[in-house]
């Protein structure tokens, strides 16, 4: 069921924008489980926050960009971003509880998303790194060497999976290099 105004859609839970392609809100913050349907390309700014009993989101693969604070204070522990996606702004699951995440090959940004998160795995389809711009506090990584904390929290126990032939690339890159655990995606340790 559809529900327009003159500046929001309202369709399935979900607030969209005029267009139905930027997912802005939520009618019910209570809710448990969300699957955003194909032809979303934007999670706005602050879109789920206050849903803190969230656990479970499905992401399209029509999704380029999430917004800042997006997914602030859920309850997520898994998120596994669509291939397609290219930005992920920063704090966009800040205290959100989630420990894994799998990122797919089309990431070119990728800011202090997970500020307050205790990632403990790491999937990273990212083939080309020298395409991967990683943001903190409002300055690359990759040109100043800091370490994004806010997107690892401790790259001594962070476990990072990348692809077979790209796990000595990522041991030699400036961020990821920091990482004590850099492991073939294929041979994930339980």
């Amino acid at each position: 069921m559809d529900k327009q105004n003159n500046k929001t859609i309202e369709k399935n839970g979900l607030v969209l924008s005029e267009d139905g392609k930027i997912v802005v809100g939520v009618v019910d913050t209570s809710i448990t489980e969300v699957i955003i349907p194909e032809g979303i390309e934007a999670i706005g700014d602050y879109a789920f926050k206050g849903c803190r009993q969230l656990n479970t989101v499905n992401l399209p693969y029509s999704l380029k960009k999430i917004g800042f604070g997006a997914f602030v204070g859920t309850h997520l522990k898994e998120i596994a971003i669509p291939e397609g996606v290219e930005e992920i702004e920063e704090a966009a699951f800040y205290d959100s509880g989630l420990s894994v995440v799998s990122l797919p090959s089309t990431l070119k940004i990728l800011e202090e998303a997970f500020l307050g998160c205790r990632i403990s795995s790491m999937y990273i389809s990212v083939r080309n790194l020298e395409s991967l711009k990683i943001y903190g506090q409002k300055e690359s990584f990759l040109s100043n060497e800091r370490m994004p904390w806010g997107n690892f929290t401790r790259p001594n126990w962070t476990k990072i999976y990348v692809p077979s032939d790209m796990v000595d690339t990522y041991k030699k890159h400036p961020v990821f290099g920091r990482f004590e655990h850099i492991e073939d995606i294929t041979q994930p340790d339980e």
